[in-house]
């Protein structure tokens, strides 16, 4: 069992009574509520809600179950990693193949180890949610769509971190999984950094950007990576990075009801990986834990030319995702933004969760993007 897996099940030990007896009543809102979005739907302010019917009742669902669940409620609600991956390798009928660090970390393939290239993926939930099944899903989708264009052997294979989960794990605990297993990566598994795109949504974004900051800039509780001189990754992709911590930016207004991320729960994701309370202090760690808090000068350094970043116009944090963006791309002509109209957060994952056929324009340029590199 991972070291993420027994956090969970050590948290979910000591999960109090009360939040165990107030989960079954919170999912019976999410449904009350759900049901009145559905009820509404044809009547809604379109100017102010998602384009779809379907997206308006999935996002309302899902903005009623992350505002209400506390960071323990989620782990009771969501299986760990290591088995939404068994469950993905099941479905596919596939055999589970992962890393194993010193410190029990697991990351988990998709596609065979020995693929001529690698996608290092980190996952989104705000630190404090497992991976979900869709994004497993899309990974699989992005693999497969690159089969219709790209040789089999040509086709990258994705390493999946499953790190430890908030509140039991703060920063820099996530931070010192990434590093640990990029280290694993290059120096054991023999794997060329410019063999590698790093990429991560969300959370993951968050977590993909400390680690570009780590390599540049050592974080001193964390381990060093060593690299080679001048080794740069094949490229970087971050699908809305959660870039600040806000949530009074002019996005969390507009998109209020567009979006299916909620201030409450952004709050209370933040208070509980970083253990301070909500506005955060800017201190020591925080170039490192709100890139789009960091001078643009802060970025001179990383081993990276190539970073596409994707956001959603409907997104609650697409200002820090366009603020991070600005910053990266000075100096460095190899940064694209897309913020996609008609998205919102994570805009390529939620589509795989409503089970739209088209992902959007997100998931088209991903594809191309990370086509063009193979």
């Amino acid at each position: 069992m991972s070291s993420s897996a027994l956090l969970q099940q050590k948290g979910l030990a000591q999960m109090p009574l009360s939040e165990k007896l107030a989960f079954t009543p919170k999912l019976l809102s999410v449904v009350t509520q759900t049901i009145l979005a559905l009820i509404g739907a044809p009547f809604r302010n379109r100017s102010t809600t998602p384009s779809t019917i379907k997206r308006h009742v999935m996002y309302t669902a899902v903005r009623a179950l992350v505002d209400t669940l506390t960071p323990l409620q989620n782990h009771y609600r969501a299986p760990p990693t290591d088995e939404i991956y068994a469950a993905y390798c099941k479905t596919h009928k596939l055999t589970p193949d992962s890393e194993i660090l010193q410190d029990g970390t697991r990351a988990h393939w998709m596609g065979p180890r020995n693929a001529k290239k690698i996608i290092l993926y980190l996952h989104g939930g705000g630190y404090v949610i497992p991976a979900e099944p869709y994004s497993f899903a899309y990974l699989h989708t992005l693999r497969q769509s690159l089969l219709e264009s790209v040789p089999a052997e040509e086709v990258p294979s994705v390493l999946f971190l499953s790190y430890d989960l908030a509140p039991g794990a703060q920063f820099p605990r996530q931070l010192i999984q990434a590093s640990a297993l990029l280290q694993h990566v290059v120096t054991n598994l023999r794997i060329d950094l410019s063999s590698i795109i790093l990429a991560g949504d969300s959370a993951g974004g968050n977590l993909s950007l400390a680690l570009l900051s780590h390599i540049a800039h050592p974080h001193p509780a964390v381990p060093a990576v060593s690299l080679p001189a001048g080794a740069k990754f094949l490229g970087v992709i971050l699908i809305s990075p959660w870039a600040d911590f806000s949530t009074s930016t002019p996005g969390f207004a507009i998109n209020e009801r567009k979006d299916e991320l909620t201030p409450n729960f952004l709050t209370n994701c933040s208070k509980a990986f970083l253990g301070t309370p909500h506005p955060h202090p800017i201190d020591a760690n925080t170039n490192y834990t709100q890139p789009a808090l960091a001078d643009a000068e802060w970025w001179n350094g990383i081993p990276a030319d190539d970073i596409l970043i994707t956001g959603g116009e409907d997104e609650v944090l697409i200002d820090g995702v366009k603020t991070v963006a600005a910053k990266l791309s000075k100096g460095r002509p190899g940064v694209q933004l897309l913020a996609a109209k008609d998205e919102a957060h994570e805009g390529p994952l939620l589509a795989t969760l409503v089970g739209e056929k088209e992902l959007g324009a997100s998931a088209d340029l991903i594809k191309s993007w990370t086509k063009s590199r193979l």
